[in-house]
């Protein structure tokens, strides 16, 4: 039902039934998990917010186009955007990246890892439609790639 139950990748604590239905902040004072994929204004604040695993899935899906541990992962793949170098931090074990797609993919995962809650994309309205759309593309561009290769 799109309601986050446990925030963050590694996070130790779960948010307990009677709050996750009641409100849609809970606050804990001790922060816990995998540091790069903490929600920033949590590590701030301590509040668990509806978008604070928005963060943790921006982080995630940067690491699955490029490869690349999440340490400072978001400025360097925004410095290769900005440079016109963006084809050179994708993963190279991919070979004929669709470009276009892999960028589209990549502002999608960036946007999810602003570092302000309201700054980032909705799941339900932006978030999945967009993995959506490049799903079936990806499946449409494997079946194309495929029938290449068997009519060669």
């Amino acid at each position: 039902n799109y309601t986050s139950k446990i925030s963050d990748v590694g996070l130790s604590r779960l948010v307990p039934p009677s709050v996750v239905d009641g409100v849609t902040q809970y606050r804990i004072t001790s922060t816990a998990g995998t540091f790069c994929y903490i929600d920033p204004e949590y590590q701030q604040t301590g509040m668990l917010g509806t978008k604070s695993d928005i963060y943790s899935l921006g982080i995630l899906l940067l690491q699955m186009i490029t490869a690349k541990p999440p340490m400072g992962l978001t400025h360097h793949v925004q410095q290769s955007i900005d440079r016109n170098t963006f084809d050179e931090i994708l993963d190279p074990e991919i070979k004929n990246w669709p470009m276009e797609e892999a960028l589209s993919f990549a502002k999608l995962a960036l946007r999810c890892a602003e570092l302000r809650r309201k700054d980032r994309p909705d799941l339900r309205t932006e978030i999945l439609p967009e993995l959506a759309r490049l799903r079936s593309f990806g499946q449409k561009w494997e079946y194309s790639t495929r029938t290449k290769r068997v009519g060669k």
